[in-house]
């Protein structure tokens, strides 16, 4: 039995589907499946039914899957402990939704830096469905995601919520209005980043919702172009306001806000059940609140608000 075979039924456990696990594992579905024959020989029993709706555990798979956590959980003590004495710093992985902005990015980098001079620092920008891959693949210790995302292995802390804003350029000859009503976005084109995004699908259920259909003209995988685009005057689009609040101040976006209803995201901090148990992340996980709670009181983000620090929320709503 080797480690590796362990991380790959963790995983496919985790987001019951080969072929996510793939994906997300960087490894091809058919060496997955070759390790977890492997396994199941070894173990004399069937870890998961696979089914039309991907890979399910069996009962064997569910209470092998218990000791498996454990097993990670013991292993990063275990190298967490013998670290002091190898010479090397400890790494800490972080992902950060690129709608947050690089003010915040840059402020974290530093708090942390400045709290834990030691550590090797990995900040990766990139959207929300992404970070939660790399989180349950182990590449990501923490990171700051959009939604609740459901995984029966993940801990969900919330984070914040933030209103979404329709996004013009500030040489548009559009009316300028300070709020505008969520049924009056069918009359504009929009840009919105690739699908799967949680931005888009937020929108796409609340227009369904009052039997509306958005027009989403294109699909962009980076925000940057997005952004560029809308401030060179052509298009549309919409994103929580910290995603433009370095353009808004410069003059060259205007967020117009949306009502009736006003579209919100749930910002929270995401860890894996296997995430060291170490009270570096739990002062680092402070320091991105701390960071979030500075850039709302000192009115640099509008229409986002901290949440209630009080009790943790299980990704999966429990």
């Amino acid at each position: 039995m080797e480690l590796r075979q362990l991380k790959y039924f963790r995983v496919i456990a985790e987001v019951k589907s080969f072929n996510r696990a793939s994906a997300v594992l960087f490894v091809s579905q058919p060496a997955l499946s070759r390790q977890i024959k492997l396994l199941e020989e070894e173990l004399e029993t069937k870890l998961f039914f696979r089914d039309g709706r991907g890979a399910q555990l069996t009962p064997a798979g569910v209470e092998f899957y218990t000791h498996v956590r454990g097993i990670e959980k013991r292993l990063n003590e275990a190298r967490e402990a013998t670290e002091k004495y190898s010479g090397k710093s400890s790494e800490i992985a972080i992902g950060v939704p690129p709608s947050l902005g690089t003010r915040f990015m840059t402020n974290i980098t530093l708090a942390i830096k400045n709290l834990f001079p030691q550590i090797s620092l990995i900040l990766i920008e990139d959207f929300s469905h992404q970070l939660i891959d790399w989180v349950h693949s182990g590449r990501l210790d923490i990171a700051i995601v959009y939604g609740k995302p459901k995984s029966s292995a993940a801990r969900c802390v919330p984070f914040a919520s933030t209103n979404l804003y329709l996004l013009k350029s500030a040489s548009s000859s559009d009316e300028t209005t300070e709020k505008i009503s969520f049924a009056d976005l069918v009359n504009y084109k929009l840009l919105s980043p690739a699908v799967p995004s949680t931005t888009r699908s937020n929108l796409e259920d609340i227009a369904e919702s009052l039997d509306a259909k958005l027009e989403f003209e294109l699909q962009i995988d980076s925000q940057s172009t997005l952004i560029r685009l809308v401030s060179d005057g052509d298009y549309h689009c919409v994103l929580p306001y910290p995603a433009v609040a370095d353009e808004v101040a410069r003059g060259e976006i205007r967020a117009i806000e949306i009502v009736d209803p006003c579209p919100l995201l749930d910002l929270s901090v995401m860890t894996t059940a296997n995430d060291r148990p170490s009270r570096t992340l739990e002062l680092i996980e402070g320091i991105l609140r701390q960071q979030l709670t500075d850039m709302i009181e000192t009115r640099f983000w509008t229409g986002v608000e901290a949440a209630s620090t009080e009790g943790e929320a299980q990704a999966d709503g429990a």
